[in-house]
């Protein structure tokens, strides 16, 4: 795993894609890990849902990461493998596909993936910004992932992600944080897994308002679970993430546009 780590701390932009385009060979050969993970509900985030979608919390239940920048990975590795052990695998793995398939992640190519639009709300930075944010594997500081690298780990792991973003129904600021992210090659027709936007704030004991929400920055991510799957221990399939377990294929099986709101 240093091998990209160490060619990024000598030169972001050269060095990491000579090193990434000798390694292939090396990726398909990283095994899953197998772990058992106690798993414990957000309680932020079903505050969040129960003020603008509770009836999501009928089916699913936002699920804890912890909040150090690998929430992203931490949560898909979750969904996929019912622990998040598996989570700095699923980032070098998205390092690997972002360096290779640079014009698909680029917001300046011509061939840039059609879900990054700039817009007021959803920023999408530089190229090397986003090799700089994913690359953060093993600094005390890992950054934040955003949209692109969710993008990105939709193509490592071979099927959509679902961004949920709680807000009232009649509210488009924040419109697309709430989309499906179909990576590349990836067929959309697929049933997704589904992440959740949320916050580190703690709002305390006070009830939630939306006055509260519009000032609080949402860079966290949590997994949106199965609630009939909360019973279910964690695998121990050597599954590799490009064909990942499909223990959560049924945890966000209901599309996005059809998740039900307020």
């Amino acid at each position: 795993m240093k091998i990209l780590r160490s060619a990024g701390d000598s030169d972001r932009h050269g060095l990491v894609t000579q090193q990434a385009q000798k390694t292939p060979h090396i990726l398909q050969t990283l095994s899953v890990l197998s772990s058992k993970m106690a798993l414990k509900s957000d309680e932020t985030s079903i505050r969040l849902m129960k003020l603008y979608m509770p009836k999501i919390l009928d089916t699913h239940l936002p699920l804890a990461t912890v909040g150090d920048g690998s929430c992203l990975f931490m949560a898909v590795s979750i969904l996929l493998y019912g622990s998040d052990v598996n989570h700095k695998l699923l980032r070098l793995l998205c390092v690997h596909e972002i360096i290779i398939n640079r014009n698909f992640y680029d917001v300046t190519s011509d061939k840039r993936s059609d879900s990054l639009k700039q817009s007021d709300y959803l920023v999408i930075p530089p190229f090397e910004k986003v090799v700089e944010e994913v690359l953060q594997l093993d600094a005390a500081n890992k950054g934040f992932t955003g949209v692109v690298g969710i993008l990105a780990l939709s193509s490592v792991i071979g099927k959509p992600i679902a961004m949920v973003f709680p807000m009232p129904a009649d509210d488009v600021k924040f419109s697309a944080y709430n989309q499906i992210l179909v990576g590349r090659d990836i067929d959309r027709q697929k049933t997704p897994i589904t992440v959740m936007w949320t916050t580190m704030f703690n709002f305390g004991t006070k009830e939630i308002s939306y006055e509260a929400v519009s000032n609080t920055t949402m860079n966290h991510i949590v997994p949106l679970w199965n609630i009939r799957l909360l019973s279910i221990s964690s695998p121990t399939s050597t599954t590799r993430p490009n064909s990942p377990d499909t223990r959560q294929s049924a945890s966000s099986t209901t599309p996005l546009e059809s998740l039900p709101r307020e």
